[in-house]
């Protein structure tokens, strides 16, 4: 394979498709070596063995596919490791991610509007969120906490000055962690979910160190934010994550509270998203946060004894809500324009 390396002068194109070719070369070269010799070894051993191998092919060829294939693999590896096996966590995995961070900052400091590392800021996040649960292995009520901090953390790496000048597409922190913790928080709006399901008032293990770990991060971004001033002041969702933690903790003793501020909560977060919509001129912004305000009142129809009379006119009364936002909103807009051409 040696001459694959001595190709001076290689094209793009040339590294991104040696790289996948020799990817699953080694792959399909461990399987036949451990069939031919009746090598035992389980599924994960063989994948982690075959990412491990392959990791030093992403930084001699600069292969974005391999690095692509490194991250889908290693969050393949993940989940048959921890959700099949059901008590081990695979901390393995966060080595095969690091192992990969400095070819994506390289990209995000080369390249920070290129598609793929737009790709990369989608993928990474995704794989992060599937995987989470997979290292709670012992106390499954801190999976909400955990997520609820993780999509924190997405939120607020969003707004970084390396990402914040991207457009919206490109923002998968961002997307990620606001359309994650609006979900989260539409759940936890239920009061059944304090009394049947956060039902532990004591925690002990690598569980709950990894929660601290994950909060310690989301908060030192946050500083980190505030010193570079890119944090807004009254915008919920950089703060959304401490206050759910605390709650959590009421939660454990106290299952009314909580309740009720959550959904306090999700009514600030739409109409905040609203208030930054007009003020960006932005429709998407304004619908999101009107598709909250009407998930909220959505989910309330399933826990209150309002009759069908009311619910239909609440319904037509957020429709009107929706029209009646976007016209004067486009009326602005166009009105806007109008003075500028002038």
């Amino acid at each position: 394979m040696g001459w694959f390396f001595n190709f001076k002068e290689k094209s793009q194109t040339w590294n991104e498709a040696s790289g996948v070719f020799l990817f699953f070369a080694v792959g399909a070269s461990i399987a036949m070596v451990s069939q031919i010799y009746n090598i035992p070894g389980s599924f994960t051993n063989y994948m982690l063995v075959w990412i491990l191998l392959c990791t030093p092919l992403i930084y001699l060829l600069k292969s974005h596919a391999l690095a692509l294939l490194h991250l889908v693999y290693a969050t393949v590896y993940a989940c048959n490791y921890g959700y099949a096996n059901g008590s081990k966590a695979p901390w393995l995995f966060l080595v095969l991610l690091l192992l990969l961070l400095p070819y994506y900052i390289t990209l995000i400091k080369s390249k920070p509007k290129a598609n793929i590392t737009s790709i990369f800021n989608w993928l990474l996040p995704i794989s992060l969120i599937i995987t989470l649960g997979a290292f709670i292995t012992k106390f499954d009520e801190l999976i909400f906490l955990s997520y609820i901090i993780l999509f924190g953390l997405f939120y607020n790496l969003g707004k970084l000055p390396v990402f914040n000048n991207l457009k919206l597409r490109q923002k998968g922190y961002l997307v990620l962690g606001s359309f994650g913790t609006v979900v989260l928080l539409l759940i936890a709006s239920f009061r059944w979910v304090w009394e049947d399901v956060f039902r532990i008032s004591s925690f002990s293990g690598k569980e709950i160190t990894l929660v601290i770990v994950l909060f310690v991060v989301a908060f030192g971004v946050l500083i980190y934010l505030f010193l570079k001033k890119q944090a807004e002041k009254f915008n919920l969702f950089h703060y959304i994550f401490i206050i759910m933690t605390i709650l959590f903790f009421i939660g454990l003793q106290n299952d009314i509270s909580p309740t009720i501020i959550t959904n306090i909560l999700l009514l600030v977060l739409g109409i905040n998203a609203i208030k930054i919509g007009v003020d960006k001129m932005h429709f998407g912004v304004l619908n999101y946060g009107l598709v909250i305000i009407t998930a909220l009142i959505f989910c309330r129809f399933f826990d209150t004894n309002m009759s069908f009379v009311i619910r239909g006119l609440l319904f037509v009364i957020v429709g009107i809500g929706f029209f009646t936002t976007n016209y004067i909103m486009l009326k602005k807009q166009k009105s806007k324009e109008t003075k500028i051409l002038k």
